[in-house]
């Protein structure tokens, strides 16, 4: 309770791990740097990521069915 009776805050390091973990406290955070344009840049990223696993793993189980169709 010391943290949001204002008597005790939290550190960069706090911050630091919210960010990594929440794409809002991260955009919040970049938006008042006025970094938005590193928000976008960052969330294509994580996207393009992210697409690249499905397509990965959409081929393995294609593979493991034994599918053999071209797309």
């Amino acid at each position: 309770m010391s943290w949001l009776s204002g008597s005790f805050g939290s550190t960069a390091e706090h911050l630091i791990e919210l960010m990594r973990h929440s794409d809002t406290v991260l955009a919040v955070a970049l938006e008042g740097a006025g970094c938005n344009e590193a928000m976008t840049n960052e969330y294509l990223k994580r996207i393009k990521k992210d697409l690249a696993d499905i397509l990965r793993t959409l081929g393995a189980i294609r593979a493991a069915e034994g599918d053999q169709t071209k797309e």
